[in-house]
């Protein structure tokens, strides 16, 4: 368990990096990522997904509000599903940028609806 800036115990899950591997035909695996105006965007070939962090679903006391709805879509278990955070880098307009991304995850679907999450400035972080 960590804690928070005021000191309060929180269930953060951590987990390792997720490395986004170069084109190299099948093996290559690349993702949608939806951006705030509903634009869609790939992961920079060759990124690595950094403090990825379970902040719902299985393993953690909040719940995914739309898990119904992952599971009528993709399939899975609904006790398995998990919402997932980390730091990446996105292709637009021909430049790689930093994000935080959000998507869902479970362990027989894979990693789905993948997202932008809005910073103060913009999409991007600098």
């Amino acid at each position: 368990m960590k804690q928070n800036e005021y000191n309060d115990t929180i269930d953060i899950i951590d987990l390792p990096d997720i490395i986004i591997r170069r084109s190299l035909g099948a093996q290559a695996r690349n993702y949608d990522v939806e951006t705030p105006d509903g634009d869609i965007l790939h992961l920079t070939e060759g990124t690595r997904i950094t403090n990825v962090q379970i902040i719902a679903g299985k393993g953690r006391d909040r719940k995914i509000d739309i898990v119904d709805v992952l599971v009528d879509k993709y399939g899975g278990l609904s006790d398995e599903w998990q919402k997932a955070k980390g730091f990446g880098y996105v292709d637009f307009e021909s430049e790689s940028y930093r994000a935080e991304l959000h998507w869902y995850q479970e362990s027989t679907v894979g990693k789905v609806d993948w997202k932008i999450k809005p910073q103060r400035e913009g999409w991007f972080i600098d």
